[in-house]
């Protein structure tokens, strides 16, 4: 949070100059990031977050003037192919079964991402979520152990994975999204294995090998290769 606030002062500073002088009721600045390749962990989600907190505290205290706001859309997409999916099959569905489940993972300190729960057959349903590659050896022992308690079926893993995102501020006011992105997969004969959603964000776990393919044709469908990365 310290380095987020830190960069939300200065990202203000410099939109405030920068829209100040603008005469529109709305101030629109377009933003790319770094959300994939080698930096991606570091400097993408702290310059977003940086800038959200600074675009939030510009228009909560009017500093571009009464009724004027400041509106940024961030866009990119972005893969991680560090990623397991683990499935558990037959799992009782009754109140409580999730904290079962993932507690002990989360005492372990291994980060869950995706979660995803089917529907409830006979009482029973499967449940599935990620975690990164490199904590499977230490997870499995923890989550079969459990899968036992709680009497689910069977455990499985699946490490040949990969999460392709697409990540807008501006899909809050774009409608149409989700179903574009998905169309884009299925054109290039991508299956969709997990999908999760957020108000700037939509993320698929698709088959490992695909995942170039699935970047490429993202990025040429929303337009991103029309502008050039690191500008």
């Amino acid at each position: 949070m310290k380095r987020s606030a830190i960069l939300a002062l200065g990202v203000a500073s410099l939109l405030w100059a920068a829209a100040g002088s603008a005469g529109a009721d709305e101030v629109v600045i377009a933003a790319q990031y770094p959300l994939s390749g080698p930096m991606a962990s570091y400097s993408g989600p702290f310059l977003r977050e940086g800038t959200e907190i600074a675009i939030q505290r510009i228009n909560e205290t009017q500093m571009l003037g009464k009724g004027r706001t400041l509106k940024v859309i961030i866009e990119d997409n972005a893969g991680d192919r560090n990623q397991a999916k683990i499935t558990l099959v037959g799992v009782p569905d009754k109140p409580g079964i999730a904290a079962r489940l993932l507690g002990p993972v989360a005492k372990a300190n291994i980060l869950v991402d995706m979660i995803i729960q089917n529907v409830s057959h006979e009482s029973l349903t499967d449940f599935s979520f990620t975690i990164p590659r490199v904590d499977v050896k230490k997870a499995m022992p923890i989550i079969q152990e459990t899968a036992k308690d709680i009497g689910a079926k069977s455990v499985s893993v699946t490490e040949a994975i990969a999460k392709v995102s697409l990540v807008g501020v501006g899909m809050r006011s774009h409608s149409g999204v989700a179903a574009k992105m998905f169309d884009v997969l299925s054109h290039e004969g991508v299956n969709i294995m997990m999908i999760s959603t957020s108000e700037i964000k939509i993320s698929c776990v698709i088959d490992e090998k695909y995942m170039e393919l699935a970047m490429r044709a993202l990025h040429a469908a929303f337009g991103l290769d029309q502008v050039p990365l690191g500008k």
